[in-house]
């Protein structure tokens, strides 16, 4: 096709005051991300990986296809992508200790503001001033390589080099192994070479504090190291010191037969009573995915990011995925490229129970037929978080473990005029913690990202906001923020 250029470069704003990322309710202005304030210097982002993801023209379909055009930043921090003219794309930046960012300053892909080329033109200075989320200390270091099949060769556990080669512009997800709902989700892409690293992970001195590791290309199906398509099965990886880092392989599963025919998916989460979302719960898409299809389901719409769809063929009930993606910032996806088949279609997320669409198990999943006869039609699929019930006030327990922050609770619960958070650190971090209202305006800062010891740590609370007013009686939610994850509680005021 025709060839349109996008370039750029990517900055980091260092020291200066830090501002985390606003709770929900309380976004920044133009859903961008809060800057630092006055930072004392502003470097280029050597290494930064660039992704143009096309959007999807299909008005029925709020989302994006999977299909990316990824490249790395230079020394200087500039980048360059030659991709198909006359197609708007979304443009994302990262790098290790840096938040991610969508073009222009935006949080998520709702707020990105799309990218117009043209053919045979260079649409330049799609820059990204990027800030550090936190400042990486010398922790745990997790790299490998991803490989692709050759030609769709079947590759599961294969170890032969004429059947895989590596896999460039893969997108790896390393997730802290607990119930972090969401917290921590460190993303990078495969250089050329197929390889991957990522620094700065929090990590426990017995070795207890383990990620689940994924691959995703949009030429094959997601995979969790070492090859498997449920996260339960996967094998959960400790990070090494730097230096003594030692890199693991996933090979990406191939894809079934291509076709012409496409379905479109929705994964949502329950995280169960008394646990408050990480993010403000979302109305149903409803006609803007699918035209007609109503919510049948009582679930709030809790939509989950990164989840993995697969389809599996209805009729043989040992066979493997042939198809699959990944759900984008709203938790939906498209699968296209399908041949005419009977399939079923299960999801799967690190932190939840692999769910099957319309039904307990893989016999009892309703039958998807796509093609001639089969009537399109939207995978909507509700995942049930795989550990417990939290304890009171919505935070973790000691079942809840590894996570970094566990039994995250405030006593007395309701209070009046004062209580204590009490929550204990798996290993020594920084923290922040925040009380804020019903409506998520901050009421108090109580911790400023701190460094705090391992072990347990008690915050009295004596009911009034920053500028030493008492509040008035009411409901609450405080916010305890690690680099790992970021967990919340209620609690209730009387007067």
């Amino acid at each position: 096709p025709p060839l349109a250029v996008i370039s750029g470069e990517v900055h980091g704003s260092i020291g200066g005051e830090h501002d985390f990322p606003p709770p929900p309710g309380d976004p920044p202005p133009n859903g961008g991300p809060r800057l630092l304030s006055h930072p004392t210097q502003i470097v280029p982002v050597e290494g930064a990986d660039v992704v143009a993801r096309p959007l999807v023209q299909d008005p029925r379909i709020a989302t994006f296809v999977e299909v990316h055009y990824p490249t790395r930043t230079d020394a200087d921090g500039r980048y360059r992508i030659e991709l198909p003219a006359d197609v708007p794309y979304l443009v994302q930046a990262w790098a290790a200790g840096w938040e991610p960012q969508y073009y222009d300053h935006a949080w998520g892909v709702f707020e990105a503001r799309p990218v117009d080329v043209a053919h045979g033109h260079e649409t330049s200075s799609i820059n990204f001033d990027l800030y550090q989320g936190y400042k990486p200390p010398d922790l745990g270091v997790i790299s490998g390589v991803v490989f692709r099949p050759v030609d769709n060769e079947p590759t599961t556990g294969s170890n032969d080099p004429a059947l895989i080669y590596p896999c460039s512009g893969a997108v790896v997800r390393v997730r802290l192994n607990g119930p972090s709902f969401g917290g921590f989700d460190r993303v990078v892409m495969t250089g050329e070479d197929g390889a991957f690293r990522v620094d700065g992970l929090p990590l426990a001195a017995d070795g207890s504090m383990t990620y689940i590791v994924s691959a995703e290309s949009e030429h094959d199906l997601p995979a969790y190291f070492p090859d498997v398509t449920t996260w339960e099965e996967s094998t959960p990886v400790a990070p090494e010191p730097p230096g003594q880092d030692s890199p693991i392989r996933i090979v990406l599963p191939a894809r079934g037969a291509d076709g012409p025919y496409f379905v479109v998916g929705v994964v949502r989460g329950d995280l169960g009573s008394g646990v408050p979302p990480p993010v403000e719960i979302q109305p149903w898409p409803g006609d803007d995915i699918a035209p007609g299809i109503v919510d049948s389901s009582d679930v709030p719409w809790f939509p989950l990011i990164g989840a993995y769809l697969y389809l599996v063929p209805a009729d043989d009930p040992t066979a493997g995925p042939v198809a699959g993606g990944v759900t984008c910032d709203n938790g939906t996806l498209v699968i296209a490229h399908l041949a005419a088949g009977r399939y079923k279609a299960y999801a799967d997320m690190p932190g939840f129970r692999t769910g099957w669409f319309h039904g307990e198990s893989r016999a009892e999943a309703a039958v998807l037929t796509v093609g001639a006869g089969g009537e399109p039609r939207l995978i909507d699929i509700v995942l049930d978080t795989a550990y417990p019930p939290p304890g009171p006030g919505g935070g973790g327990t000691d079942a809840a473990e590894p996570s970094m922050v566990v039994g995250l609770h405030n006593s007395p619960n309701p209070f009046r005029p004062q209580t204590t958070i009490q929550y204990r650190l798996m290993a020594p971090t920084d923290v922040s913690v925040q009380v804020y209202d019903l409506h998520g305006r901050l009421v108090r800062s109580l911790v400023e990202s701190a460094r705090q010891p391992a072990g347990e740590q008690f915050l009295p609370w004596d009911g009034r906001d920053d500028a030493g007013t008492m509040a008035s009686g009411g409901v609450y939610f405080y916010r305890v923020w690690t680099p790992v994850e970021t967990r919340t509680g209620k609690m209730v005021m009387v007067r």
